[in-house]
């Protein structure tokens, strides 16, 4: 009785430790050579379009964009996925299923390394001045500096500036919840880069400057981070 018990228990824990996969999913290479992306979830589907292969991962794993090293391909390669759940998930059930699609459909291979890097912690500047919103689509749209922000959680939107600036960002607003906004910025260099010359000066306001719009401010430090290392991932996806 007992051997049968643990055998119960055995095969009740190995269940539980496998990783959750989406019940269908479409990946296709995505060529139309457009720089517009979108990703759209609603808890039971994630739809990405003409998003760029190093963008998937970082958002499957959480990563901002120094929080990963890779091939240089993995910046230009694009793809379009269409993926369902069984049943209505949580966002890191999600990732945790995307995830799972690139190591099944590119044969991704990684692991983790601690690095020195220069980092910013989000946090907020005296009073946020954005409204809650009532959902969590989770949805940011973002064309030639136009961003259009549906619902998203501080932790999305510490995201989406780590990739504009290019050094990560770490939500510290501990601000609950999801906000819906819209603003125009243009880029600019990160203090402390080494400074490039530009025929014009920046027409609107940058990235930093939109964010204490918002009531919030990036604060600079220098964390003990961990990079994920891209060992191997193919170029295409295995067939639908």
């Amino acid at each position: 009785m007992l051997r049968v018990l643990a055998l119960f228990v055995f095969a009740s824990c190995a269940s539980l430790a496998q990783p959750l996969t989406f019940e269908a999913a479409s990946v296709k290479p995505n060529h139309s050579g457009s720089n517009s992306a979108h990703t759209h979830s609603n808890g039971a589907n994630l739809e990405v379009t003409n998003v760029p292969l190093a963008d998937c991962i970082r958002e499957a794993y959480k990563l901002q964009p120094e929080q990963m090293s890779g091939p240089a391909w993995l910046d230009s390669e694009r793809v379009d996925i269409i993926a369902k759940a069984a049943r209505p998930m949580t966002g890191p059930e999600l990732m945790e299923m995307m995830q799972s699609l690139l190591v099944e459909r590119f044969k991704l291979v990684t692991h983790f390394e601690e690095r020195q890097l220069p980092s910013y912690l989000l946090v907020v500047d005296k009073k946020l001045r954005i409204p809650p919103a009532a959902g969590s689509s989770g949805s940011i749209s973002s064309r030639n500096g136009e961003v259009t922000a549906t619902e998203v959680t501080m932790a999305q939107l510490a995201r989406f500036v780590s990739r504009v600036i290019g050094s990560p960002v770490i939500d510290r607003t501990n601000a609950a919840g999801t906000y819906t906004f819209s603003f125009t910025f243009t880029r600019e260099a990160v203090p402390g880069a080494e400074a490039k010359p530009v025929a014009d000066p920046p027409a609107g306001p940058t990235i930093f400057e939109v964010v204490r719009d918002l009531g919030l401010k990036l604060e600079e430090h220098k964390l003990p981070t961990q990079v994920l290392i891209v060992d191997r991932m193919e170029r295409s996806p295995v067939e639908n």
